[in-house]
């Protein structure tokens, strides 16, 4: 089994009142240790709140994982 991992970062954002106040970014994804190239291309998450956002992007690299035959497994975070 192929294990992808990634840096998930978690940004707050300054925001007008209503609107959505954080940003999930996916980056540095490596396979069982080795850099994986080319890196996979994740779009921004944007959610309300910070767990929601990180939940969120976890998503989003689940989905990349399985496109690319890899089991996603939360190692990192930032």
């Amino acid at each position: 089994m192929r294990i992808l991992d990634c840096e998930i970062k978690v940004l707050e954002l300054a925001h007008p009142v209503g609107q959505k106040r954080f940003r999930g970014i996916a980056y540095e994804f490596c396979v069982d240790g080795k850099w994986l190239e080319p890196q996979p291309s994740i779009n921004e998450v944007l959610a309300a709140t910070q767990n929601e956002a990180k939940k969120l992007i976890e998503v989003e690299v689940k989905k990349v994982a399985e496109e690319y035959g890899y089991v996603y497994q939360y190692i990192s975070e930032v």
